[in-house]
């Protein structure tokens, strides 16, 4: 007899002694600002031990929103509106919340005898049976990630055997524990067996809480006294531990709406569409995207929003499909939009009732013919003057709206009021060439007074051009329809460049050959005076001097002289590394710009040149002087390279 009693201990002392040890089911999670992430992808400094909540220190904890209020709902009316976890002196369950994939560990040993998903709105369940002091009790783990046993498995204590998540009408993702009292057959809705049946009337106005109360132990309790409730041979003690008063505790919108305010403070979430221009084109889907980034490791977010995001808009002029949404997968998620009228349109994005972004844009049928009323100018309107700038305009509708994505109707003049702008439109091929068109200037030849275009001229509809102020007048510009009427104008001013001063020596004679836009380096509103002239320069000087008296010649002995001239210039050796001495600069000067009106008599002599080399005009230095101390010494120091400004001051007295 004996011997059977000792046999039967045996058998025995597994279900009670090991149940002793008990563990909290998660042990590290993630702090509270960074649980909209995978726990497996957090940092050490976005990890903590989980904190401990004594079911004595409710009101000391009630105001520790950084903390315990935020991780135990307990301490905020829990997910619902429901009194059950407040009011009362003990609490059914626990939710804890933490970041998605958070291990779950079983609190101690025994057998698995429920492991799988179901609708009853746990879905992924462990259900572990124990035995305390003779008693069995049941331990939940609800809303799983993954499951990582079975059915009949015996797990030890502090065995992972689930992640964390959030399913059906959970909100954000959470650990849902709690401890059944022997009744392993029923489902985790204590009210599977109550006679009403619609869950909300059962949440909310506390019906058959008594079933709740017979048939489950306080968890919390349960693990802070290591399972102590439960007396010898299973008697359940259940003490009253700190009643919650509904007063101090945060509704669920107010944690609701602070959840969404952190979310918006630590993570970027931009909404765009896919079409850089913002139109669509009425009756098609378009797709809008929305990313998220983590601001503070600028990676891109995974997972859900503190609640859906949803949208407001006029329903009948579009319809979004879906009309929330809650998680974002693979770094972004995409939503369609189809407009219904052609007009404006905006969406309101909100996350819950937190508002956070509209989007604008507009809808075209392209069926209808859209006539441009207004210009979009992109461009600076300080220029300086001859320097050939880069340049786009588009065209907007009668309500102001981009017309970018469609064509426009009619044929368009490009001008100046006053002649004193010269244009060229530059077609891009396709759009692998966008870049190099808009950064290659169109030549001298190219830029008009007036140029026409069309939409045919357009890429994506922008006009690409080139422009250049060839006189300070009034400059400004004006885009003409068919029926010359003004769609658009723009006025440009007029500036020197950056460092062309009135002190600068030979300051009027840039002027004054800038004015007639043959100077070419001009760059980024600078002259650079100083610098040595180089031949790709100087020829493009001669060049347009040579295309400027081409233009006025009034017979064609004079056009066939200067047409010559031209084609000389075109075999000069134009590399822009190579620079001019004083002496090659004047031997061009005999050989391009005319010099019939002087005699050889009106040329002076240099000390350092041969008496035959006779240079510059004597009628230069009545009233000017060359800012040089050799040349007023009358040294011409010929192997000297020629600056830019004593270039033009040569140029512009010998042509005045």
């Amino acid at each position: 007899m004996r011997k059977w009693f000792f046999l039967l201990l045996f058998f025995m002392l597994p279900t009670n002694l090991y149940a002793q040890e008990l563990v909290y089911p998660i042990q590290e999670m993630s702090k509270v600002d960074c649980r909209f992430q995978d726990f497996d992808t957090l940092s050490n400094d976005c990890k903590m031990s989980l904190p401990i909540l004594k079911t004595t220190d409710y009101s000391k904890n009630k105001n520790d929103y950084s903390l315990f209020r935020r991780v135990y709902t307990i301490l905020w009316w829990s997910t619902y509106n429901y009194w059950w976890d407040v009011g009362n002196w003990w609490h059914q369950w626990v939710d804890i919340a933490t970041a998605k994939k958070t291990p779950v560990y079983a609190m101690t040993d025994w057998k698995v005898v429920y492991a799988e998903f179901n609708n009853w709105g746990w879905w992924n369940v462990i259900k572990i049976e124990h035995t305390i002091n003779w008693k069995k009790i049941y331990s939940n783990y609800a809303h799983l990630h993954k499951i990582l046993v079975k059915v009949w498995d015996i797990v030890k204590t502090n065995q992972k055997i689930w992640e964390v998540w959030s399913t059906w009408n959970s909100t954000w993702n959470h650990l849902h524990f709690q401890i059944d009292l022997a009744v392993s057959w029923r489902g985790p809705w204590y009210w599977s067996n109550c006679p009403e049946k619609n869950y909300d009337k059962i949440v909310n106005s506390n019906i058959c809480f008594q079933s709740l109360d017979n048939n489950t132990i306080d968890p919390l309790l349960f693990l802070e006294t290591n399972w102590a409730v439960i007396k010898w041979w299973g008697n359940i003690d259940k003490p009253k531990g700190e009643n919650i008063s509904q007063n101090w505790l945060l509704s669920r919108e107010e944690i609701l709406k602070r959840e969404i305010e952190e979310f918006l403070k630590y993570y970027q979430v931009d909404v765009k569409i896919l079409n850089v221009w913002g139109n669509i084109e009425l009756w098609k889907s378009w797709t809008f995207r929305i990313s998220v980034i983590d601001k503070r490791t600028k990676k891109p977010f995974n997972w859900s929003f503190p609640w859906d995001m949803n949208f407001k808009y006029d329903t009948k002029r579009l319809s979004i499909f879906p009309t929330w949404i809650l998680q974002i997968d693979n770094w972004f998620r995409d939503f369609l939009v189809t407009p219904k009228i052609s007009w404006k349109a905006s969406i309101s994005i909100y996350i819950w009732e937190t508002f956070f972004k509209t989007l604008h844009f507009a809808s075209f049928d392209t069926k209808k013919a859209i006539i441009p009323k207004k210009t979009n100018f992109l461009l600076n309107t300080n220029n300086v003057l001859s320097e050939v700038k880069k340049w786009a305009f588009y065209f907007k509708d009668w309500a102001w709206v981009n017309i970018i994505w469609f064509n426009f109707s009619w044929d368009y003049t490009l001008k100046s009021k006053d002649n004193s702008v010269k244009f060229c439109i530059k077609k891009v091929p396709n759009q692998k060439l966008l870049n190099y068109t808009f950064n290659k200037d169109c030549s001298e030849e190219q830029l008009k007074t007036e140029v026409k275009f069309s939409s045919k001229d357009a890429f994506l509809w922008l006009i690409l051009i080139n422009y250049k102020l060839t006189k300070n007048w009034l400059n400004e510009i004006l885009i003409l329809n068919s029926k010359n009427e003004v769609v658009s104008n723009k006025q440009l001013n007029w500036i020197l460049p950056k460092d062309l001063l009135v002190s600068t020596p030979y300051y009027q004679d840039i002027v004054n050959i800038s004015q007639k836009w043959w100077i070419t380096w001009i760059n980024n509103w600078y002259f650079l005076p100083t610098n040595d002239l180089n031949r790709e320069d100087w020829i493009n000087l001669i060049k347009n001097y040579l295309n400027y008296k081409l233009q006025n010649c009034s017979n064609n002995d004079c056009k066939n002289r200067y047409l010559e001239k031209i084609v000389w210039l075109l075999k000069e050796d134009n590399d822009k590394y190579n620079y001019f001495t004083r002496i090659e600069f004047f031997e061009l000067i005999w050989k391009y710009i005319d010099l019939d009106k002087y005699s050889w008599n009106d040329f002076m002599d240099f000390r350092d040149l041969p008496a035959n080399r006779k240079i510059l005009s004597k009628n230069i230095l009545k009233n000017k002087t060359w800012d040089d101390y050799f040349w007023k010494t009358r040294y011409f120091q010929p192997n000297k390279n020629i600056s830019r400004s004593e270039s033009l001051f040569i140029v512009n007295n010998l042509i005045n």
